[in-house]
């Protein structure tokens, strides 16, 4: 018997080895296909590079775009809330803007400038355009987002000028309105004031029932006591 064990550990020694002969294959594989190794090698390092470069211009585009935004942004902020001054420097006002746009069409900021374009066409008599550029921007996020419901109530109030009240409460009904959630109980609000300009018979109703709604979602509304008043 231990003849046997010892005979069996020395056909062990002599069996290949696994993992060797497997290496040997593939080093085989390798000399006897070397052109197509070394292409797909070469494919693979082509194809990160240009991934790596592709990454890199877009961080780089981005920081620039973010810049040239922040720019724009200063320059809006400074006359935002003067409507005279900024009919008159309207002009000056866009030019940055655009150039996010124009030089960085791709870039995250580029898709942030409509709510500016449209403020400043609102405030500036430029309805259409204002109306154009809210609804552009609402339809860049899911109904249920801030920037949604917020753009549609902006898109509400430009409807509203413009004397389109039906299609300016129709706007609103598309948003779903969640409770104690503040923008909800603007649009809320915003729905009651045009429930009142629409003048018609049922107006008055349609209005409690929607303070009611506003009382249960945001009873601490700062404009209720004014609209129960009304």
């Amino acid at each position: 018997m231990p003849k046997l064990k010892g005979r069996a550990k020395r056909n062990e020694l002599k069996a290949p080895d696994e993992f060797l002969t497997f290496s040997q294959r593939v080093m085989a594989y390798v000399r006897s296909h070397k052109k197509q190794v070394y292409g797909v090698i070469i494919g693979i390092l082509a194809t990160v590079s240009l991934y790596t470069a592709g990454w890199a211009y877009w961080v780089y585009m981005n920081k620039k775009a973010l810049l040239l935004y922040g720019t724009a942004v200063s320059r809006f902020n400074s006359v935002a809330f003067d409507q005279e001054r900024l009919k008159n420097e309207k002009d000056m006002v866009l030019k940055p803007f655009q150039d996010v746009y124009e030089r960085f069409p791709i870039s995250k900021a580029s898709k942030l400038i409509n709510p500016f374009l449209a403020y400043i066409s609102y405030n500036t008599g430029d309805l259409e355009n204002a109306i154009k550029g809210y609804e552009s921007f609402s339809g860049r996020f899911d109904k249920g987002n801030e920037f949604h419901k917020l753009s549609l109530l902006a898109l509400s109030k430009c409807l509203e000028e413009k004397g389109e009240l039906d299609k300016a409460v129709e706007v609103l009904n598309s948003v779903s309105l969640e409770e104690s959630d503040p923008i909800s109980a603007a649009l809320i609000y915003q729905k009651i004031r045009l429930s009142y300009l629409k003048g018609e018979s049922k107006a008055k109703e349609e209005a409690k029932a929607l303070i009611g709604k506003l009382k249960e979602s945001w009873p601490d509304y700062p404009l209720l006591p004014l609209l129960e008043a009304r």
